[in-house]
């Protein structure tokens, strides 16, 4: 996903309540890789919306129904201001 478009998706998502990245790969000790991306172009617009990161497919797990639904709760949630989300979650993992 390089060249990325810093300033157009900054543009763009500014005017948000809040937006769930979808990640289907994960960083140790740090978030998604696109999640960091989309972070780091908000970073310089006054209108900041909640991020929320949602880590799927790991292992080979397939992106089900389900997952698509607790990702959207999760960022209606977060627009509606509810503070105790988690800011990154893994979706159909065991355990």
């Amino acid at each position: 996903f390089r060249p990325f478009p810093h300033k157009q998706i900054g543009e763009i998502l500014q005017h948000l309540k809040a937006v769930c990245v979808l990640d289907r790969s994960d960083s140790f000790g740090a978030y998604g890789p696109l999640f960091t991306e989309i972070a780091a172009s908000l970073y310089n617009y006054g209108g900041k919306p909640r991020l929320l990161n949602r880590i799927y497919g790991l292992g080979g797990r397939d992106f089900l129904p389900e997952d698509a639904l607790q990702a959207i709760e999760a960022v209606v949630a977060a627009a509606e201001g509810k503070t105790d989300l988690a800011l990154k979650e893994y979706l159909s993992v065991r355990g």
